[in-house]
């Protein structure tokens, strides 16, 4: 699924996205997907949310990455304050090997 919102922009707003990697064993892989999907919908119905994606490596499938879409900080920080973020993201977290390698960018262009 993909998801991508343009009708909550600001204009001349700074948008932050969130971009993390994560390795996941085989043998967890099909429930981590199952939380991440679930994790994903919820999120991206949010009314801050502009965008909110599951990615699975093609050249390893263990590998997964989320890239996060947020028009305004506040958007995020609602985000991370709601009951799916905080009961599902422990849960996938539980299934991960490592850790969640993420970087935080602002959209220039």
């Amino acid at each position: 699924m993909t998801t991508f919102r343009t009708d909550i922009y600001l204009k001349g707003a700074t948008m932050q996205v969130i971009y993390a990697t994560v390795h996941v064993r085989d043998e967890h892989k099909a429930e981590f997907v199952d939380i991440m999907t679930e994790l994903v919908t919820k999120s991206a119905a949010e009314p801050g949310c502009g965008g909110y994606n599951l990615l699975q490596r093609e050249d390893d499938p263990n590998e997964f990455a989320f890239v996060e879409f947020w028009p305004t900080e506040q958007g995020h920080t609602d985000h991370c304050n709601t009951e799916h973020f905080r009961t599902l993201f422990p849960k996938a977290c539980a299934l991960i090997e490592g850790e969640v390698e993420g970087i935080t960018s602002n959209v220039l262009v």
